[in-house]
């Protein structure tokens, strides 16, 4: 669920994009409240058709094929949709979120390719698969009781979103998140799925549609026009003596030695934590060795991209 600053910024964004497009640059829309919508920008069509996916628990595409097109194939429909999407939204009355099926839904569009899914959201997920509620009586009880425990509130609420977030790093697919919010919104759940998947979290709080759009604007721009590569798997080699103990950052790990990375950018960072569980060799050199493999680069040339609003 985003308001119309999201769209204009999507749009902004959009010419931007397209000064660095390649041939297989690829692009979706979906906006969402308590339903999915998802837009068809065929350029045979004279205005994008709206696609309604009213089932937000066993969730569905509503095509097989042409909800994520070239942008070289559809940019008028695209800048069209962008430019109206606003207006018309503007008399919903819906609260509701379905935050997670929509990522489920727009995962599933981008399922053949991989990409990256860049999702909007200003308030608490609140229907559908991976719904929250609200926690603050729960944090606040914790406290005074003086549990020694990890806060409940910093910790995801359950495994459903963790489970979701699972299946797309498998299929190469990052989430980004940006929230733009001036309420409570449970970011130690949402935060699984972008640190899982290699994306990240922007976090607007509380957000002003005054003095937060440059910097929404700035983000998203730097977001989709970076050099960045998809489909990574990262390992460390050392030297005799050392091991690797543990990796630290926003990645998927399946098997201990590596770390899967749907997508990666000059803007990530990965902590490799070093056990000594050996003698050193005397009079010799010590070395560490990351290894990279299967890393297509620029998302901007060669991957989608898939905003959900």
């Amino acid at each position: 669920m985003g308001g119309p600053g999201g769209m204009h910024m999507g749009r902004k964004c959009t010419l931007h994009l397209g000064q660095k497009e390649g041939p297989r640059t690829m692009v979706g829309i979906a906006t969402f409240n308590s339903t999915i919508h998802f837009y068809s920008l065929k350029r045979a069509q004279q205005q994008p058709l709206m696609l309604i996916v009213p089932d937000i628990q066993d969730v569905y595409t509503p095509l097989h094929m042409d909800l994520i097109l070239p942008v070289s194939g559809c940019r008028d429909s695209l800048e069209q949709l962008l430019e109206s999407i606003p207006s018309m939204f503007e008399n919903n009355r819906v609260a509701d979120s379905a935050f997670g099926a929509a990522m489920k839904a727009g995962f599933l569009a981008m399922k053949p390719t991989g990409g990256k899914l860049l999702v909007f959201q200003s308030v608490l997920p609140s229907v559908g698969t991976g719904s929250l509620s609200a926690r603050e009586t729960e944090g606040r009880s914790n406290i005074s009781s003086g549990d020694k425990e990890a806060h409940k509130l910093l910790q995801p609420v359950d495994k459903t979103l963790k489970t979701m977030a699972l299946e797309f790093a498998e299929y190469q697919v990052c989430v980004d998140v940006f929230l733009t919010t001036q309420s409570y919104t449970d970011v130690a759940s949402i935060s699984v799925v972008p640190s899982t998947t290699g994306g990240w979290v922007y976090y607007y709080f509380p957000f002003s549609a005054l003095s937060d759009p440059a910097k929404l604007f700035n983000d998203l721009r730097w977001n989709i026009t970076r050099p960045q590569g998809f489909e990574a798997v990262m390992r460390v080699r050392c030297s005799q003596g050392l091991q690797v103990q543990d990796y630290s950052g926003n990645f998927c790990k399946r098997v201990p030695t590596d770390i899967d990375l749907p997508a990666i950018d000059s803007d990530k960072t990965i902590m490799v934590s070093f056990k000594h569980d050996d003698k050193f060799q005397e009079n010799s050199e010590c070395g560490f060795q990351p290894v990279r493999a299967a890393v297509e680069p620029h998302c901007t040339k060669g991957r989608s991209a898939s905003p959900s609003y």
